[in-house]
């Protein structure tokens, strides 16, 4: 692994290299406001207006007020934003869901009743705490309809979906336990603040409903090649597979019929950060990943991948196996092959295309050339220019509008990265009912 910033980089860009939207709910002075709404829009749009609308609520409370006609228009927006998403697109990709879902419901909705319908698609992307919340407060404001679409996502009620997603929670943190099964006596601190454990959760990023669902289907489906990959993924962060196990073991020992692990998602300033050891992942292994398709196991093989010593010989039979996987998975594989070996010739697959332009993007990015990147974002089709934007961080001013005039070329189609589908440009979702993609370059 070359460094730390590496591995979140491939764990679908975990909160180790994000501006934290949990920031705009502290008190913050208006520089600090600009400073942190700056950066989230470095790094996205759809941060940027997440980080905007929380600022904006926690001045308002912060002086005692209502928010403002306009306040709630950037609040909406940012719903909308999030709402227009596929949660599942990248494991961790959308950050403060669950603030932004609180103060709607708290500000926007009484309101503005049209927008509860925002706060159900979203749903999937919270935490249980968030959930259980919503529970309650929904049909206080009279919005049993909105609770009602909530439920639908999951099974005929929320109770149930509540219990499922607290089992696909004991599905994967069990087989945590058992990744390493030497008996360690565990000092009072390391029994009690669980600082190594929480860290590696934060790695793994099993926050979300969404995230332990895919996480609880890779085990149950897959449970060898799932502990194989952690266990590499533990060693990768230099982190003591005896020593987590145990406190994750001491942890469902405390109260074995309803183990509280949400007590694993808040690391404190003392948990470690991850390391940079050196681990070779066997091609078979990745391939394996590869192949059974599951989001969350091709994010954990790639993460390694891309930041061990691999052979060369590697890049030759992805690039045999590419036409074999499905859409998302392709499209994560072109972008590895993409930054490993930049000059491998890649098959002309919109989806391949898609992956190596986001990790040309980046490495144009960092070398200061992103005014190279307009020919990547003039694609024929929309999803190889988002990909672009999503690879192009920290743009200089001067390059905005060149960047912007490219993509005013008129797009011909857009392939649906979920389903694999060609759809018309024009057209604003496929037959899958996945939505068009939205390309936007922040100023």
């Amino acid at each position: 692994m070359r460094n730390a910033a590496a591995l979140s980089e491939w764990m679908d860009e975990a909160a180790l290299e994000r501006p934290d939207s949990g920031l705009a709910s502290e008190n913050l002075d208006t520089s600090q406001s600009e400073q942190l709404c700056a950066a989230a829009a470095a790094m996205s749009p759809r941060l940027r207006a997440v980080v905007t609308a929380l600022c904006l609520q926690q001045q308002a409370h912060r002086n005692g007020r209502k928010l403002t006609d306009g306040e709630l228009d950037v609040l909406q927006a940012a719903l909308e934003d999030l709402a227009d998403d596929d949660a599942e697109e990248d494991l961790g990709r959308v950050h403060g869901s669950d603030e932004l879902i609180r103060a709607a419901v708290t500000h926007l909705v009484p309101r503005r009743p049209e927008t509860a319908s925002s706060v159900a698609d979203i749903a999937t992307s919270i935490t249980l705490d968030t959930l259980e919340w919503l529970e309650a407060e929904l049909p206080r404001l009279g919005h049993t309809v909105t609770l009602k679409a909530i439920r639908q996502l999951g099974s005929s009620n929320a109770l149930t979906w509540l219990a499922e997603s607290a089992l696909d929670m004991t599905v994967t943190f069990h087989l945590l336990t058992t990744l390493d099964e030497e008996p360690v006596m565990l000092a009072p601190a390391q029994a009690w603040h669980l600082d190594e454990a929480a860290a590696f959760i934060g790695v793994l990023g099993l926050r979300t409903v969404g995230a332990l669902r895919i996480s609880a289907a890779a085990v149950r489906q897959q449970p060898d090649l799932t502990r194989s990959l952690l266990r590499l993924t533990i060693k990768a962060c230099g982190y003591d597979s005896t020593l987590i196990s145990a406190q994750l073991r001491s942890l469902s020992q405390e109260n074995p019929e309803r183990t509280n692990w949400s007590l694993l998602y808040h690391p404190s300033t003392r948990a470690p950060a991850p390391g940079h050891a050196a681990v070779l992942i066997d091609d078979d292994l990745l391939l394996r990943a590869l192949r059974q398709g599951n989001t969350w196991l091709v994010t954990l093989a790639l993460a390694l991948a891309a930041t061990a010593q691999v052979p060369s010989h590697l890049g030759t039979r992805l690039v045999t196996e590419l036409p074999t996987l499905g859409p998302r998975t392709r499209l994560r594989t072109a972008q590895f092959l993409a930054c490993r070996w930049p000059d491998l010739s890649l098959p002309d697959d919109v989806l391949v295309r898609a992956g190596a332009a986001r990790a040309r993007a980046a490495a144009l990015a960092d070398s200061l050339r992103h005014r190279d990147a307009h020919l990547l974002l003039s694609d024929p089709d929309l999803l190889v220019r988002e990909q672009t934007v999503r690879g192009l961080t920290d743009i200089p001013t001067p390059e905005l509008p060149v960047l912007k005039e490219a993509l005013t070329v008129p797009a011909q189609q857009w392939t649906c990265l979920n389903c694999g589908t060609v759809v018309p440009a024009e057209v604003k979702e496929c037959e899958c009912g996945h939505t068009r993609p939205r390309v936007e370059i922040s100023e």
